[in-house]
């Protein structure tokens, strides 16, 4: 296991040191809200067949809706459809880096279903998501490897305190001198022509 840190998102996590990290670019759900990312993607396929997908966990990070947790999950459901939406199954009173968390399991957009937690921290919401959930009760050497990836994952999970990177510092203009008028620096060489006449 290596520990993987992201001082601009707020946590840090154990995974397997073979798992590769993606970023990929930030993204905009259907509620218009701003999210960034991180992926930790394994060579494991749920089954042991490809057809299945490769296991990883997916990390996502926003800013909270400021309301309490049971209502950040009812509005990131709402966008789906009520029969997909009833399939999904909710769990409360898990823990994930100290704070409550709530759990979704057989998330319809995924394929192969996945398994979802959504927590909040100091204003930001954070969302994993492990997939493919379907693979998760298999008994082949890479599903034991994934389970055992996944638990470890969720228990190493914790909030680090976020290092905002101070914008770039904006040169402040100094204004130029404003120009006289021509009669003005006219009358000022007559007035200095006479003084060193004198």
């Amino acid at each position: 296991m290596v520990r993987y840190s992201n001082s601009a998102l707020g946590f840090a996590v154990e995974c397997p040191r073979d798992w590769q990290v993606v970023v990929p670019a930030a993204h905009t759900d259907p509620l218009m809200r701003s999210w960034n990312v991180v992926e930790f993607v394994s060579d494991l396929y749920a089954y042991g067949e490809q057809a299945f997908g490769r296991y990883s966990v997916r990390v996502a990070v926003s800013e909270g809706i400021g309301g309490t947790l049971s209502e950040t999950v009812a509005y990131n459901l709402s966008p789906i459809v009520p029969p997909a939406r009833d399939q999904i199954e909710t769990r409360c009173c898990l823990e994930v880096g100290g704070e409550p968390a709530m759990e979704l399991l057989g998330f319809p957009p995924m394929r192969w279903g996945s398994r979802q937690i959504v927590v909040l921290h100091d204003g930001r919401e954070y969302g994993l998501t492990f997939y493919p959930q379907v693979g998760l009760e298999g008994s082949t050497s890479s599903d034991a490897a994934a389970r055992a990836a996944f638990e470890a994952f969720l228990h190493t999970f914790a909030f680090i305190p976020v290092m905002v990177t101070p914008p770039p510092t904006t040169p402040t203009a100094t204004p130029a001198p404003t120009p006289m008028p021509t009669a003005t620096t006219e009358r000022i060489a007559v007035l200095l022509q006479v003084r060193d006449s004198a």
